[in-house]
């Protein structure tokens, strides 16, 4: 019967549900004026509208998780919104006295039309709802039954919903989906789309069974607390998570809110996580004493994850499980059915080979649940799985929040963003996780033929809730096997309403489009952002989004700002790259007609004349009216929900290097500036040296800049896999930048790269070349200050070695190299290759090469 959750709700009403089946019926459209009753009889809880009834209303809301939209309406005084022309809406709950009722049930429920058309269907549908009816977190949802459907007359008819169950879980995520699929208005009015048949019939499957989020510093951030932290927990139950996992914790500070999070998770009974690295448990004398404390304070504690590596204590295996071991002793003391999670962060291949062994042994198998993976795991998934042994539970951790030198890079991003917002955006990606999270679920990862680890669900890294649609995604994806663009619709009904769901999506996917537009000189990106932000601005405007309280709404605030910054980084790069491609046009010109000192020195002053000219007045003015409307737009989000609970690590939304350099503008102004400054018969070599950073100037010559977004300017770069079968580059080469723009006396192309992953070879293809000829190879490695410089990385061509292992230069510098005729053979052919010291752990990259130039030789 009902308990748990189910009575603490009923409890909210003022009433108590028998230990029966429980019926409840609630009037959405009827919110503000609707009121709670027991009939007596036969379990039942009824509730019908009527006036002045703002306490149970409020009851509902809280318990329900009905959007804060609608939590903020105007009840005052008894007042009840004009609700002419909204149909009735109404939702029963039923939930099962147990599992053996399920069948029962679907008898009852298949009852309500959902299964018409032929007896493929109605078995199929049959099946459906006695799958969702035995599974602990299923749900059957209906509007449309037997007794009174009449399809002639249905859109005059009530739309009554009903939720079954046969536990509270499923209540609340069955609840969850009709409020996703609900309209809210512009004034607040939740109500349902008028549909002729309603039918969902759902149950998770084996390998999501855990959908869980990580909340890092930014958890602890809310404000007001504790209700603001209540309204994200509620809004991610209602697109199916049901695990929250509290990351970066510091004892014994964060012990009462870690318990606000565990008081609440057991009024849901949502699972809550801890990411527990092995310091917090022994990095101290106080440590110890510091983690029983929190253990005996917390009611609820489901499940700790202790990383092997990228956070925390590092250990080999066998010191870490066994500290593990220590850990799950003190744990369980505390939390008896606690699971147990370890992850093989940063392991080399060796500590790989030993931690799989392990991990099969009886002792360690007594009291762990399973293993994470996550980012810094040197093997792909495929062969993680794989390697383990039989029947051992994975859990994804799959890095939401990072766009460099993460996880899941965006691809070929160009640099203009990378260096603008920086590794920790707003970064909604609705196609690209969706499809990370369909590509994990083919048969390569969960058929049931399927030898070694077993998935069972992802608990997503999170930085703060600038990936707030990616959450989203994962869990609805996982919890409802949802397209993209359902689960968008949904978000953007749900959190804007419904008046304003179809621009928001259009405005979220745009964002997504924006970064992967290649080239951000493009015009017609900028172009298509600009024209829906308008609307979407004109829309706030209008109260279409969010009614009086749009002032509040913060994920409307956090998108039209990641707009509006993407706009003015657009503009700044369409100028200046602009300017940049002409002066470097006017050295070119020169260098291939022939010129002299003289005309070199014109040349020089020609490009400087262009390199200095004023920034346009519209251009000007427009980048001054954004930059001005993004201050404004921080501000509301800082007073509407602080800017650290968007960004933890980086908090400010990058306003501070809005004005970061990502062209050569500044460059070549100092270079031009110094080569005009040259004696004259020098000049005409400094062109000559400028004009071929980026353009091959002589005949049999190739260039390849490794890091551009361009497909075109990487001819020779064999690709691998690619990104769409292979996001995680672990068989494709990993293109990226700088995590910030280096020092301005380096041209923007040495500050991109390209490199191998780990242990794989990155290939670059040659074809037609000149037989019997040698050729110069000119390579740039990129050399980030305290960053990777140590990693070694050896080149062969045609299979033939030019240089062993070692590390790249500091300062940069260009690396020459000849290619002999013998090497490149009969056939023309050259393959060059560049791989890392092979078997190394932490976080795979470095080895970054910016640019190969190969230039035939001629006698």
């Amino acid at each position: 019967g009902g308990r748990g959750m189910f009575s603490a709700l009923a409890a909210l009403f003022g009433l108590l549900v028998p230990p029966a089946r429980a019926l409840v019926v609630t009037n959405f459209t009827g919110v503000y004026g609707s009121y709670a009753s027991y009939n007596g009889t036969g379990g039942s809880v009824i509730l019908s509208p009527k006036a002045h009834s703002s306490i149970y209303v409020r009851s509902l809301v809280d318990s329900f998780f009905i959007p804060e939209v609608v939590r903020r309406a105007d009840m005052e005084g008894g007042n009840i919104q004009d609700m002419a022309g909204v149909a009735s809406a109404q939702v029963a709950i039923t939930l099962l006295e147990d599992v053996t009722s399920a069948g029962t049930w679907t008898d009852t429920v298949s009852n309500a039309l959902c299964g018409r058309g032929n007896n493929e269907a109605l078995e199929a549908w049959r099946k459906s709802v006695s799958e969702s009816l035995s599974h602990p977190e299923g749900y059957v949802l209906t509007n449309c039954e037997n007794s009174n459907y009449n399809e002639t007359i249905v859109q005059e008819q009530p739309a009554f919903f009903h939720i079954t169950a046969n536990s509270e879980k499923g209540v609340l995520f069955g609840l969850g989906r009709i409020l996703r699929d609900a309209d809210i208005s512009a004034n607040g009015t939740l109500y349902m789309p008028r549909e002729k048949c309603y039918c969902v019939a759902n149950a998770p499957k084996p390998w999501n069974r855990v959908r869980g989020h990580q909340l890092t510093r930014w958890g602890f951030d809310f404000n007001p607390w504790p209700s603001a932290m209540k309204q994200y927990v509620h809004d991610l139950a209602i697109f199916g998570t049901n695990q929250i996992e509290l990351a970066h914790i510091e004892l014994p500070a964060d012990v009462p809110r870690i318990a606000d999070y565990s008081k609440l998770s057991e009024s849901l009974q949502l699972n809550l996580s801890l990411w527990f690295p092995l310091d917090l448990y022994m990095g101290s004398s106080e440590a110890p004493a510091q983690t029983k404390h929190l253990l005996r304070t917390i009611p609820r504690l489901n499940s700790i994850f202790v990383p092997g590596g990228d956070g925390g204590i590092v250990l080999a295996p066998k010191p870490f499980l066994e500290a593990c071991e220590g850990l799950a002793k003190v744990v369980r003391g505390f939390h008896p059915e606690a699971e147990i999670w370890v992850s093989a962060q940063e392991f080399d291949s060796k500590n790989m080979t030993d931690f799989y062994r392990l991990v099969g042994s009886n002792e360690v198998q007594s009291w762990l649940t399973g293993v994470a993976y996550g980012p810094h795991v040197r093997v792909p998934l495929t062969e993680f799985l794989r390697s383990l042994p039989n029947g051992t539970l994975v859990r994804q951790y799959p890095d939401l929040c990072h766009t460099v030198h993460s996880q899941f890079e965006v691809p070929a991003w160009d640099p203009a963003f990378a260096w603008t917002h920086g590794r920790d955006p707003v970064n909604p990606a609705p196609k690209q996780f969706h499809h990370i999270l369909t590509l994990r679920e083919n048969s390569t990862y969960v058929s049931s033929q399927h030898k070694g680890g077993r998935l069972v669900g992802f608990g997503g890294y999170s930085e703060g809730a600038g990936d707030d649609l990616n959450k989203m995604v994962w869990c609805a994806g996982a919890a409802d096997d949802l397209g993209a663009e359902s689960i968008v619709v949904q978000y953007s009904r749900h959190f804007f309403g419904s008046q304003a769901a179809s621009l928001m999506k259009e405005a979220l996917f745009g964002l997504e489009n924006n970064w992967r537009a290649g080239d951000l000189s493009s015009a017609h990106a900028i172009s298509v952002l600009s024209k829906t932000l308008r609307d979407l601005e004109a829309a706030w405007a209008a109260a279409l989004i969010g009614g009086k309280q749009r002032q509040k709404n913060w994920r409307l605030q956090m998108y039209i700002h990641r707009g509006n910054y993407d706009l003015h980084v657009g503009l700044r790069a369409r100028f200046e790259r602009r300017v940049v491609q002409k002066a470097r046009d006017v050295l070119i010109k020169h260098s291939t007609s022939g010129g002299n000192s003289s005309s070199a020195t014109q040349a020089l002053q020609e490009a400087s004349s262009l390199l200095w000219l004023p920034t346009p007045r519209g251009v000007k003015r427009s980048i001054s009216l954004l930059e001005r409307r993004l201050s404004e737009l921080t501000m509301l989000l800082n007073t509407s929900v602080g800017l650290s609970v968007i960004q933890s690590q980086s908090p400010g939304l990058a306003m501070s290097s809005l004005y970061a350099n990502f062209s050569d503008l500044y460059y070549l102004r100092d270079r031009v500036g110094k080569a005009l400054q040259l004696p004259i018969g020098r000049r005409e070599n400094a062109v000559r040296k400028l004009a071929e950073e980026t353009r091959i100037l002589e005949k049999g010559g190739y260039l390849d800049l490794l890091g551009s977004p361009i497909l075109s300017e990487k001819m020779h770069l064999d690709m691998g896999e690619g990104s769409t079968s292979d996001p995680s580059f672990y068989f494709t080469p990993l293109q990226a930048t700088t995590l910030r723009p280096l020092q301005t006396d380096l041209p923007i192309a040495w500050q991109r790269f390209a490199h191998p992953f780990y242990d794989y070879i990155m290939r670059l293809k040659y074809t037609g070349l000149s037989r019997g000829r040698a050729y110069n190879l000119t390579v740039v490695r990129c050399t980030i200050p305290e960053e990777n410089n140590q990693i070694r990385v050896s080149l062969r061509a045609n299979g033939e070695l030019v240089h062993d292992l070692d590390v790249a230069p500091y300062p940069m510098a260009p690396l020459s190299y000849t290619i002999d005729s013998a090497t490149i053979g009969e056939n023309g052919v050259l393959e060059l290759a560049w791989q890392r010291e092979t078997g190394l752990g932490g976080n795979g990259q470095g080895g970054f090469i910016s640019s190969v130039k190969l230039q035939e030789i001629f006698q």
